[in-house]
């Protein structure tokens, strides 16, 4: 079996890359440009870029691409245009195009092997407290992708993806002082990190009716129920840690007691919801609890945030995002040395970005559940990492100026 795999792979990735070296004999329309996310889904910063720009940005033709048939039909109910990734359409388009635009690899859009001379935006989806692509030594990641050890591991590397297909041109980061990292991280020069704001956080800056519109017009049925939800408690508090590489179903370790949990929350009329990244292993049955709620991974969770009174988190970005918002962080880092040790390592010290005030295990999160109060915060996270003075149309025009459009 392993050696079918194996023959199917160097079939493939053959094929790709006759077809990437037929892709530069294509001419890009720079009117063209292709956006997409990781699996297909509708969320993170290049759907808000998308929304923002097929509404104001009329001079170019936005396409969202997706293997999701339920993504395009919603996107294209919402009145724009999207196409399923491996119809004959979206291959004319990844080969005409000339920008994509995407939150992790050009992968997220279409094909990586279809680049040719288009130029690949990464927004990326994170500001970096964990080290991030190649700056990535732990953990099964680097293996896979960007540090292989050995003859075995590269060519196991190379048959999965390509490097080739996978790298960006240009990258998004959020401040000044993160620039060095985003260019050792994607092993780009210093001219190719553009400083502006993620376009997903732009969505904080609306009023309360700028919300309900907004939500109203982009977001599903079962979305403005989850808000109806939260609703109807005293509290709402999130948990969104970030994903183990080396331990992909450690939230059972996280929370070992849900029973507990529920009693806590039922005691202050708390809505507990639990949002796990995409990657994260997580499979207990809540259903029986009434203030436990897992929200689906695949949702866009940054227009419910609003509605929440409290984050909980790790070492995710998150938090930076939240921090906008002036309300309560609990910093949640019970495996910190395991973290850091197995999974990833840091490009900071996590006392000096984020916290001293650090929740070691579970008891430490029921108190501080008990006793977290509804009120403006002032969270201590550095300025530096989130620079202010621009918006989703500095990031267009450097897209433009880098296409010469």
């Amino acid at each position: 079996m392993k050696l079918l795999t194996n023959v199917f792979l160097i079939f493939k990735q053959s094929f790709s890359f006759a077809a990437y070296c037929i892709s530069f004999l294509f001419p890009r329309n720079k009117k063209v440009w292709l956006y997409g996310n990781l699996k297909g889904s509708f969320r993170d910063n290049s759907k808000y870029l998308f929304i923002h720009n097929s509404t104001y940005i009329t001079d170019v033709k936005h396409i969202w691409i997706s293997q999701s048939k339920d993504v395009i039909k919603s996107v294209n109910n919402m009145g724009f245009k999207a196409v399923y990734k491996f119809s004959l359409l979206a291959f004319w388009y990844a080969l005409t195009a000339k920008v994509y635009i995407y939150n992790s690899a050009p992968t997220d859009t279409v094909h990586g092997c279809l680049r040719g001379t288009a130029y690949c935006f990464n927004l990326w989806h994170g500001i970096p407290f964990k080290k991030i692509e190649y700056d990535i030594k732990k953990g099964s990641f680097y293996k896979r992708f960007f540090n292989p050890i050995g003859i075995r591991q590269k060519i196991a590397s190379f048959l999965f993806e390509p490097k080739l297909f996978r790298n960006s041109d240009g990258v998004l980061a959020t401040s000044n002082s993160l620039k060095k990292v985003f260019c050792s991280a994607f092993k780009l020069s210093i001219d190719q990190v553009f400083v502006g704001p993620y376009p997903r956080n732009e969505i904080f800056k609306l009023s309360e009716t700028e919300l309900f519109a907004f939500i109203n017009k982009y977001e599903s049925q079962e979305f403005k129920n989850l808000v109806n939800t939260i609703g109807g408690y005293k509290r709402a508090v999130i948990y969104m840690p970030t994903f183990r590489d080396d331990n992909p179903d450690f939230m059972d370790s996280a929370i070992p007691d849900f029973e507990r949990l529920e009693e806590g929350c039922r005691q202050t009329n708390t809505l507990f919801l639990i949002k796990a990244h995409i990657l994260t292993k997580f499979s207990t049955d809540l259903s029986k609890f009434e203030h436990v709620l897992q929200i689906d991974s695949n949702i866009d969770v940054y227009p419910l945030l609003p509605y929440t009174h409290a984050l909980i988190s790790d070492y995710s970005s998150i938090i930076f995002d939240y921090s906008l918002l002036n309300k309560k962080i609990m910093f949640y880092a019970f495996d910190r040395e395991e973290y850091l040790s197995k999974s990833r390592e840091a490009y900071f010290n996590y006392e000096d970005v984020f916290s001293k005030d650090i929740i070691k295990d579970f008891d430490g999160l029921l108190h501080e559940l008990q006793n977290f109060e509804i009120q403006k915060y002032e969270n201590p996270l550095p300025k530096s990492f989130l620079q202010k003075g621009s918006d989703m149309n500095d990031i267009t025009r450097h897209i433009k100026k880098m296409i010469k459009y």
